[in-house]
């Protein structure tokens, strides 16, 4: 058996044909590409909650005043914890926790 390097169906020189026109009509679209100009606009709910994020970083994690007011009442040993409060909370995080919900 003779394996010879010619394309079987093809007539001499259509790969290269082929892979020059291919090669043109990427050139074609690289430049088109490069012509086309892109415009991107914002909806106006979306710059709202830019706007909203921008205030939300501006608020500190922690609120300094309400701090000091409990290290005065603990250090003054006149804080009360509100039981029924603190029950909830307790159950509303058991919840969560056991649903997998943050």
């Amino acid at each position: 058996m003779k394996i010879s390097k010619k394309t079987v169906g093809l007539e001499p020189g259509y790969l290269e044909q082929m892979k020059s026109v291919q090669e043109k009509v990427n050139v074609k679209k690289v430049s088109q590409f490069n012509k086309v100009k892109e415009k991107v606009e914002i909806s106006g709910k979306a710059q709202e909650l830019q706007k909203f994020k921008k205030i939300l970083k501006e608020i500190p994690a922690v609120r300094k005043e309400k701090v000091a007011e409990l290290k005065e009442a603990l250090e003054k040993g006149v804080y009360q914890v509100n039981n029924k409060k603190l029950a909830v909370k307790i159950l509303q995080e058991g919840i969560l926790n056991i649903f997998k919900v943050k």
